[in-house]
């Protein structure tokens, strides 16, 4: 075992030697001449094996007492155990050094038995002190282990935000506190805050957690005395307390909670749902079950916040209990049974879907509403074993009617909390849909808005994986919760479903309505369709039909039927509906036109001048949406122009309005751009500037439309209205001369819909605007029924190409059938979006006939010229259109040199000698002679020139223009070879030269 370290720091050697001769046998010495060489030697060594120090007060460098000053402020050093050296035995030295620090006090000359008793006294003293520090040290040690288990302990029992109870410690006092005072009457309050999912949605969850924090301060000061009290979860707080503490009017007291006190202008209301506690022997769950049964009574009753349990809220848990024990047994035997509510269509008026609805066939009770049994579902979580039964037997239905040939309609289903959580739902789905051999879109599925407020990012990465798999999304209920734009705007669903609640007491309140329509001007311009429920009386469907509402569910048509009643129904289809309906604007890319797409938005804010979207109705034009060179021209803000955006005619002049309003007419009316100018006061300087203003209609009709319109300040013009007037006629004259047809047409996912047409297209057709639209709703009306699939391929693939053309046959008003060429661009396409097509129609009947006849008369003409020997090629000038036979590879000559005119490209196939002659042919052809013909030498496959007779033949058409070249080559080398034969002979060289020439 290695000696403790004993130091001496002293500058006289012989006092050194003296030391160590004293301690040489106990300890390991080391020895310094000065306090600095002291302090190296104590830093270097490691902490704890220095013992003690002996330290003389009188040194050179550095003297004892900077050495004890700075020991001191050494942590390391500090606890080094220094015994002073002096022969100043004075009580001021002494104290003095015992106040920086020194441990003991020894004088020289040294007694030897004297300085090793104060060595060995410091050291027996240093090392209790070690010892007691160890304990010291354990115990803190323990006391911390105990107050950890302790705060474990805390977090188990209590809730983590607020510091109370939570619910099994605060069940677990309770019991103890009715067990210790048998005698004493008590009550259980169970209580939570009225609408809290509101205060978290509007003030956001920090504010929510502050106020549930306050809330446990009021019952730490209310229930201070007496009584136990805990948050159970969420916003739902329990107290057990002596009767006496917990009067009525104490609650009046706590009912009704002030925020001002954290800075808001807000306050919070409670429910509270009281049960006196008699039967002491009952669980304390089952006394929170039935306060909490009181409580959700409370919140049916808006006249006093609180309700006592009593004997009819026992018997409704006694009736949930009685469900909850049949309902296992009852869906084995196939006791819930779908029912059909239909969907009808106001402008079909015919049903075009319907929603699967569940009763409970009960044996013994008959037919139970769903009232009785979907809540007690709902809070068991048997509702997730119901649904997947009611989606089976949707299915299985519209399987049913598939295989007997029926015609099919679509149907929803609900989904539930429980299962829209569910991993793989859209698999499970999926599943389904394959087992019957259906397609996604015939199965409609439905969330209930609150659902959405529980977990939306879930929410929505589950609605994104149905879509993905074809699935159409309802959101039921729309309008119940508090957060419903919010959701609307994060959550891709595809229809909304208005609550029911929106049309309670309409008639009788003009702020329903004024909602009801807000809400179906919204989901229009997001392009949403909307089905309204709960609809009963004949009044609210023609509220609806007017604010252009189509599809409605409810009572007034039907009740949900069994699915043999709703065949039925379904064959004998209303034969007379509440009338027709305001035509809705075709679906139109209206989330470009009018939402977020960056691209559009600057195209709108800086490509198109002053343009403005309006929606009008009779007696009123509306702005919905204005560019900046709008807001210039007329000298808007945002503020401004939204204050007069509501009718336009009302800011205007009754002479202006009348016209404008006229204008409108027309334009719906006719299709037909229109144009007006008006004196207007520009904002705010009231300065008299005059617009012109150009109408083009987008889709709608007379009771409904939607306009664009375009303004251009020509203050500076007005001068020169005649010559605007000119052009203007001019212009519009040009537009009714139009031969070819121009069509705007949308298509949205498969459908098509046409959205506009020039004249010139209804002319083509044999029809006025009006009588078009009321004979077709669908662009591909006029086509013939052979050619309409390809046509309709060919529209759905502009999306692809981008560009393309094709022929099709079309019908005239009258019978008579035209052929139409059509050259498509698909303007726009979005993921989901649909698309945009720009179509331009001409008449080719005639180039058709032209094309046949000349199809036919080429065939006749190759006829010709193979009994003649003949190769005949020819090319149209119109349609680029070449043809060469295949007897064209007895020459050597490139196809292609036959389309062009140029010399150049004869160069390799014409004999050198013969160039004069084929550029005499050429020019002639220029010139345009009908005929020419010449003989020269081309060259042939195998490399030599035989001779050839060349002709070209020039046709024309109506109008004396070329159309067609005709050509013809025959082999004439075996006549010019007999003639080179025959003029050999001298008598007949003479004929033979005048007969080449000629």
């Amino acid at each position: 075992m290695p000696k403790n370290i004993l130091l001496i720091v002293d500058d006289a050697e012989v006092h050194r030697i003296i030391l160590i001769n004293i301690f040489q046998d106990q300890y390991e010495i080391l020895t310094a001449g000065d306090g600095r060489q002291a302090l190296e030697l104590l830093a270097g060594i490691p902490d704890g094996r220095i013992t003690v120090v002996l330290l003389d007060l009188i040194m050179p460098v550095m003297d004892g007492y900077a050495v004890l000053e700075e020991m001191t402020r050494r942590d390391l050093l500090r606890a080094i155990p220094v015994i002073v050296l002096t022969g100043d035995a004075a009580p001021d030295t002494e104290a003095s050094v015992l106040a920086r620090g020194a441990w003991d006090f020894i004088t020289k000359p040294y007694q030897p038995s004297v300085v090793k008793k104060r060595v060995e006294n410091v050291i027996r003293i240093c090392e209790a002190s070690e010892i007691r520090t160890e304990n010291l040290l354990l115990q803190k040690q323990r006391e911390a282990e105990h107050a950890a288990s302790e705060q474990i302990r805390c977090y188990a029992e209590h809730d983590e935000l607020t510091g109370l109870y939570n619910r099994r410690k605060f069940c677990a006092e309770t019991e103890r506190m009715l067990a210790k005072d048998p005698d004493t009457a008590y009550v259980l309050v169970y209580l939570d805050v009225n609408r809290f999912n509101a205060v978290n949605d509007v003030l956001g969850e920090g504010f929510g957690d502050r106020i549930l924090m306050m809330i446990a301060d009021v019952f730490r000061g209310a229930f201070r005395t007496g009584g136990v009290y805990g948050r159970l979860e969420a916003d739902h707080f329990s107290v057990c307390a002596p009767e006496e503490m917990l009067s009525l009017s104490h609650l009046r007291e706590i009912a009704h909670f002030d925020c001002s006190r954290i800075g808001l202008d807000y306050s919070i209301d409670f429910r509270f749902g009281i049960y006196r506690i008699r039967d002491r022997k009952l669980p304390v769950t089952k006394m929170l079950d039935r306060a909490d049964a009181a409580a959700h009574a409370a919140h049916e009753n808006y006249l006093q916040p609180y309700i006592f349990y009593d004997e009819s809220m026992r018997e409704k848990i006694l009736a949930e209990q009685a469900v909850s024990e049949k309902m296992e047994s009852a869906l084995k035997n196939g006791q819930f049974e779908m029912y059909l509510q239909p969907q009808f269509s106001l402008s079909e008026n015919r049903p075009i879907g319907a929603e699967a609805l569940v009763r409970w066939n009960d044996p013994d009770r008959g037919i139970v509403a769903p009232g009785e049994f979907i809540p007690v579902f709902e809070k068991n979580g048997f509702i997730a074993e119901l649904d997947k039964n009611v989606w089976e037997q949707a299915c299985r239905y519209l399987a049913d009617r598939r295989q007997r040939g029926l015609e099919s309609i679509p149907i929803s289903v609900n989904l539930s909390r429980r299962s829209i959580y569910r991993r793989n739902l859209a698999e499970d789905l999926g599943r389904l849909l394959k087992k019957y051999e259906l397609e996604p879109q015939m199965l409609g599925l439905e969330v209930t808005e609150s659902a959405y407020t529980e977990d939306p990012d879930e929410i929505r990465n589950t609605v994104l994986a149905l879509q993905q798999k074809g699935f159409c999304i309802l959101m039921d209920d729309f309008g119940s919760g508090y957060s419903s734009l919010n959701m609307l705007k994060d959550l891709p669903v595809d229809i909304l479903k208005i609550d029911m609640k929106f049309l309670q007491n309409f008639e009788t309140s003009s702020r329903a309505g004024s909602i009801i329509t807000s809400v179906l001007r919204m989901a229009r311009w997001l392009r949403l369709p909307v089905i309204a429920e709960g609809v009963e009386t004949r009044a609210q469907v023609e509220f609806l039909e007017s604010i252009g509402c189509d599809r409605i569910q409810g009572y007034y048509f039907s009740k949900p039927l069994p699915p043999e009643q709703f065949e039925e129904y379904l064959r004998r289809r209303p034969p007379a509906g509440p009338g027709e309906t305001a035509e809705e604007i075709p679906d139109v890319n209206f989330d470009e036109l009018f939402g977020g797409s960056s691209f559009l938005n600057q195209l709108f804010s800086h490509v198109f001048g002053g343009v403005a979207f309006y929606e009008y109705t009779p007696g009123k034009l509306e702005a919905i949406r204005a560019n900046r060179d709008y807001f210039e021209i007329y000298g808007f803000t945002p503020e401004t122009f939204a204050e007069k955006a509501e009718n336009v005619f009302d800011n205007m002049p009754a002479r202006d309005a009348r016209a404008e309003e006229k204008i409108c007419q027309k334009v719906i009316r006719t299709g037909s751009i229109q144009r007006g100018v008006f004196a207007v006061d520009r904002c705010p300087d009231g300065r008299r500037i005059w617009v012109e203003r150009i109408y083009c209609f987008l889709g709608g009709n007379e009771k409904r439309a939607l306009l664009c319109i375009a303004a251009n300040q020509i203050s500076d013009r007005q001068s020169s209205a005649e010559q605007l007037s000119e052009s203007a006629g001019r212009f519009s004259a040009l537009l009714n001369r139009m031969r070819s047809g121009v069509l705007l047409c949308s298509d949205q996912r498969g459908e098509l819909s046409l959205i506009s047409a020039n004249p010139g297209y209804y002319r083509m057709l044999g029809y006025t605007n009006a009588q078009y639209r009321a004979r077709w709703k669908d662009p591909l009306g006029p086509v013939c029924r052979e050619d309409r699939g390809a046509v309709e391929e060919y529209l759905h693939g502009l999306a692809k190409s981008g560009e393309a053309v094709c022929e099709y046959l079309a019908r005239r008003r009258g019978g008579t059938e035209i052929w139409l060429h059509c050259r498509g661009i698909c303007m726009k396409e979005g993921a989901g979006r649909g698309k945009l097509l720009f179509l331009m129609i001409s008449d080719v009947t005639e180039e058709k006939h032209r094309r046949s006849l000349s199809a036919r008369e080429a065939e006749r003409c190759q006829l010709a010229a193979r009994r003649a020997e003949r190769c005949v090629f020819e090319w149209d000038e119109e349609t680029g259109r070449f043809f060469a036979p295949p007897g064209l590879e007895r020459f050597a000559l490139n196809p292609e040199c036959l389309r062009q005119d140029g010399p150049a490209d004869w160069e390799p196939w014409v004999h050198p000698e013969d160039w004069d002659v084929f550029r005499e042919l050429l020019e002639r052809v220029r010139s345009g002679e009908l005929h020419t013909e010449a003989e020269l030498r081309l060259k042939k496959t195998d490399g030599g020139f035989d001779w050839t007779s060349l002709t070209v033949d020039l046709e024309k058409d109506g109008d004396s223009r070329i159309c067609r070249r005709v050509g013809s080559l025959r082999d004439i080398e075996d006549r010019v070879r007999g003639w080179e034969k025959r003029s050999l002979r001298p008598e007949n060289k003479r004929g033979a030269a005048n007969l080449r020439d000629s």
